[in-house]
């Protein structure tokens, strides 16, 4: 069985698939595989490991005559044609949670990275000015503990944030398609609507 890997993924997962005795392509060259190199590849090839910026449209699966499964690392389908992957019988899946819970992470460095103004304090710092008297009023910064953030979207990323942004006793008030009671009450998360949630949110 062999499996063409489109994009860097850790050793150990390579390791895993050759030791499971599957024949294993590589994609060294870049994030996005030429067209003619995947479609090579592709032409003999039972599964295909993917990023969400790859597409995979009717051309590409023209070529893949043997392909069974599309496992996507990462969290988006959008650039994935599901209705002729239906259409030839092939799975498309993804591996998502780890992505999720980084994602989230992210967004706490993020929101961190505005409020207590980092950037510009390490600018500062770097550039020896702290050397030079007291620091200017554009460095004062503000806490994270007891705001207000308001989260558009409760899927999985969605619930890891708020479970994170929880640690710092804010509130967190959630829009979404449907509202979620069970998670209202699992993580004392209110809902609102959009313009509710946009008014009331120190972060959004």
């Amino acid at each position: 069985m062999k499996v063409v890997v489109a994009t860097k993924i850790h050793r150990s997962g390579l390791e895993l698939l050759q030791n499971q005795g599957f024949e294993v392509s590589v994609y060294r060259a870049g994030r996005i595989p030429d067209f003619n190199w995947l479609c090579r590849e592709l032409s003999d090839a039972d599964a295909l490991v993917i990023i969400p910026i790859h597409r995979i449209d009717k051309r590409v699966l023209e070529c893949a005559r043997k392909l069974k499964i599309i496992v996507l690392h990462g969290s988006g389908y959008e650039n994935i044609d599901l209705e002729a992957c239906y259409k030839r019988g092939i799975c498309v899946t993804r591996v998502a949670i780890p992505i999720a819970k980084a994602v989230a992470e992210h967004i706490i460095a993020l929101a961190l990275t505005m409020l207590r103004n980092i950037i510009r304090a390490d600018r500062y710092v770097r550039e020896g000015y702290w050397s030079t008297g007291p620091a200017p009023r554009e460095l004062l910064s503000s806490s994270l503990w007891n705001k207000t953030i308001g989260i558009i979207g409760m899927g999985r990323i969605g619930v890891y944030v708020a479970k994170l942004f929880k640690s710092f006793d804010t509130r967190i008030l959630y829009w979404n398609r449907r509202r979620k009671l069970e998670l209202e009450l699992a993580l004392g998360i209110e809902f609102r609507d959009l313009n509710e949630l946009l008014r009331e949110s120190d972060i959004v």
